[in-house]
């Protein structure tokens, strides 16, 4: 037996023993632990006991190439007792059919072999390779003998198993199959059934379909003759509501207005005359949007196209200043649906939102302005030098940033009082914004204290714009009544550098820069940049 499983399986080396914890199990796994002292020169025997279909999944998964399969009995852990056909299937369906399987006691036999019932292990294995070696040895399979080691006329046969060495049926025993073809109602009366049952509902539901059918064919009946009447009213109403329609697209605020898919206007309300300068009544029937500037109707035609390529639209809105009327004008088209599911035309609103855009301007220009300098705030200095930043991180554009600050400001408001100090900064504020370039920009940073940013310039053009600047302040005479008001200013500036990852540091070198002219005397201009310093 040995020889002949190393024959079989020569890269094959450890046994897997299966087994329950049954008294007929323990004592047969005993002959296989006296077949292993005899073996363990070349097997090593592994036993698994009383052990889920997972537990051997998993074992069989990490051992799946070296190992040969051996099922004494088998009761799973919940006391299920397998039978022959079921140990087997259950057993290959966890191993596989890679695997080499042998098994032992009469639930297992047959499977693999030709013959009736054993009860010993050993025994088995021998009288298996013993057949095997026969057959291999080129003896028909048809003329060896059954062998049995109890009843001869009991005898457990695979169907399978004759068919495949074309061994006869044994006659004059009481022989059970296994693996014996079913009768076609036997192996499909599950199915039958259930087409049966598919049927019967089927039935059933064509049944209740055509009743159905028949009561909303009534009802279909019933609802047409009511649809007659409802639209001959509706005609009778759709009149009065046309007038209605008309009175309130005339009382509108905006002008409305309706085209077909080629653009003629088929319809415009009474406020086009104020809007445009024109009859509504002599539009109608013109095409391409006559009425509107050449400019306008440019703009219009995109958002038409829009629409017409994109039927997921609902709408769309756009704002257009109109130069030749002065006026700004915010749009509204909505895609009129044909019945076929297409495009019928398209309608559209037009609203003159002049005063609210410069109210909206106003209200913008007031969130960013100093109430009293007129010069920009601390906030939008903020977000304008973030937005320099930005650019510079891009392009390496050089930007400077100016700090100035009122010298003795205090000594101004206790000697005047703040009503002369507020007039000198507005003076100051006024000097700035005439003296830096168009793409400057002039800050109220807070207090006496104002802010220039420069972009696009180098640092000698700052300085220069910056000593300028102090001359002009220190030679101006500030008159109020009869009294003369000079000052000085100080200044410190800086560009950006490769290392600032945010604005503070531009003004804080910038603020280093201002407080060193301070120290150094006021009145003066000082820079604080890598390399000047």
């Amino acid at each position: 037996m040995r020889k002949l499983s190393k024959l079989l399986f020569p890269k094959r080396t450890k046994v897997l023993v299966v087994q329950d914890n049954t008294t007929t199990a323990k004592e047969i796994s005993l002959e296989i632990k006296e077949i292993e002292k005899k073996w363990q020169s070349h097997y090593a025997f592994i036993y698994l006991n009383d052990l889920s279909e997972l537990d051997l999944q998993t074992f069989i998964d990490t051992n799946q190439d070296d190992i040969i399969v051996y099922l004494l009995a088998y009761n799973n852990k919940q006391g299920k007792f397998f039978n022959f056909e079921e140990s087997m299937e259950k057993l290959q369906a966890t191993v596989g059919t890679k695997i080499p399987i042998f098994g032992s006691l009469d639930f297992l036999m047959g499977k693999g072999i030709v013959g009736g019932s054993l009860i010993s292990g050993y025994d088995q294995g021998v009288k298996a390779s013993s057949l095997l070696q026969k057959i291999l040895s080129g003896q028909e399979a048809s003329t060896l003998p059954l062998l049995s080691n109890e009843d001869e006329n009991r005898v457990v046969v695979d169907y399978k198993m004759l068919q495949k060495f074309s061994v006869k049926k044994p006659v004059d025993m009481h022989v059970t199959y296994i693996n014996e073809p079913k009768s076609f109602w036997v192996r499909h009366k599950v199915g039958l059934m259930g087409i049966a049952l598919v049927a019967l509902f089927f039935m059933f539901f064509l049944f209740i379909l055509l009743w159905r059918n028949r009561l909303k064919n009534k009802i279909i009946a019933e609802l047409n003759s009511s649809l007659e009447n409802s639209i001959q009213l509706a005609l009778q109403e759709s009149k009065k509501n046309e007038k209605l329609f008309k009175f309130i697209a005339d009382s509108a605020h905006y002008v409305i207005w309706i085209v077909d898919m080629e653009h003629t206007l088929t319809y415009i309300n009474e406020k086009a005359k104020e809007y445009f300068k024109h009859e509504p009544q002599q539009l109608l029937g013109t095409s391409n949007f006559e009425f509107l500037p050449e400019k306008y109707y440019e703009e219009l035609q995109k958002y038409l196209q829009q629409l017409r390529e994109n039927t997921s639209l609902e709408y769309v809105e756009f704002d257009i200043y109109c130069h030749s009327l002065e006026k700004h004008m915010k749009n509204y088209i909505v895609p009129i649906a044909a019945n076929d599911g297409g495009l019928a035309g398209y309608k559209g609103i037009i609203h003159d939102i002049t005063q609210e855009k410069i109210k909206l301007d106003t209200l913008k220009i007031e969130a960013q302005t100093d109430y009293l300098t007129g010069a920009l705030n601390r906030n939008t200095f903020e977000q304008e030098l973030d937005r320099l930043l930005i650019d510079y991180t891009r392009f390496s554009t050089d930007v400077c940033v100016m700090m100035l600050d009122v010298d003795y400001f205090k000594k101004i408001n206790d000697t005047f009082g703040h009503f002369i100090g507020d007039f000198v900064l507005k003076k100051i504020a006024h000097t700035l914004k005439t003296q830096v370039r168009k793409s400057d920009f002039v800050f109220r940073y807070g207090g006496e204290e104002f802010a220039i940013v420069l972009p696009n310039i180098t640092l000698e053009n700052a300085i220069a714009i910056a000593q300028k600047i102090r001359q002009l302040i220190e030679d101006q005479q500030f008159k109020v009544d009869d009294k003369n008001v000079s000052v000085t200013i100080s200044i410190g500036l800086s560009l950006f550098q490769k290392e600032d990852q945010s604005i503070n540091k531009v003004v804080i070198r910038a603020d280093e820069a201002l407080y060193r002219a301070k120290r150094n005397g006021r009145n003066r201009v000082e820079v604080n940049y890598e390399g000047m310093l």
